[in-house]
């Protein structure tokens, strides 16, 4: 399967948090983007790590 499906997660991840951030909260611009960002990752893989511990 390789590597593209991990990539597109990933690229649709940023994406929809971009858009979180304009049309739900109405923040643009680069403020906090990183911090954003990360937190959407480490929220984004607890979630993952639960789901994958549970089906165990």
């Amino acid at each position: 399967m390789g590597s593209w499906p991990v990539l597109a997660l990933l690229i649709t991840a940023v994406g929809n948090l971009a858009a979180n951030r304009r049309l739900i909260f109405g923040v643009r611009g680069r403020a906090d983007l990183v911090r954003h960002q990360a937190g959407g990752c480490l929220s984004s893989r607890w979630a993952w790590s639960r789901r994958v511990r549970r089906s165990q």
